[in-house]
Order: structure tokens, then sequence, then C-alpha cells
């Protein structure tokens, strides 16, 4: 049986990822893009770096949804945790 203390660690969980997320997002990754072109690098390895960064940036977007698709499902998890803590004191106050 889900206690309140479980629903306020799976929102402490979930609020930790939120931010995690909001962290990684902000890191400047989309702005690096626009310095990385052939005008602003002339070395043969300039256009595997373009693509490498490319693949990164990717990466980084798609770990950002997930913690924040995992955040999300942490938070119907407390919300389900907190409803059946609910329930419960209202069954025992009916007996």
């Amino acid at each position: 049986m889900p206690t309140e203390q479980d629903a306020a660690e799976l929102r402490r969980r979930a609020v930790e990822l939120y931010r995690l997320a909001a962290h990684l997002a902000a890191t400047p990754l989309d702005e690096l893009a626009t310095w990385s072109g052939p005008e602003t690098w002339v070395s043969p390895r300039a256009v595997s770096l373009h693509i490498q960064l490319g693949i990164d940036r990717a990466r980084l977007h798609a770990a950002v949804d997930d913690l924040r698709r995992h955040a999300h499902w942490l938070d119907r998890q407390a919300e389900a945790a907190e409803a059946s803590v609910a329930a419960m004191k209202l069954a025992a106050l009916g007996r």
C-alpha cells in the first residue's frame, strides 16, 4: 500500500528530473551549430565534426525528452499514490 511518503518521494524525484532536463535543454549545442559551418571551420575534418555535432544535438534532445517523459510518469504515479492514500483514509473513517 502506498503512503504519503511514497507520493512525496515520487514528486521529489520528478522535480529533480524536470530540473535536470531543463539544465540539459539549456546547453548551447543548438547555438554552437550556427557557428559550425564551413564559414567558421576550414579543415579536412570540418564536415565530420559538423555531422557529429548534429548527432550529439539529436542525442541531447532525445535525453531531455526522455527525462521529461519519465518525470511526467513519476508525477502520475504520485497522483495515484495520493489517491490511494485518500481512499484508504476514507475507508478507515467509514468503519
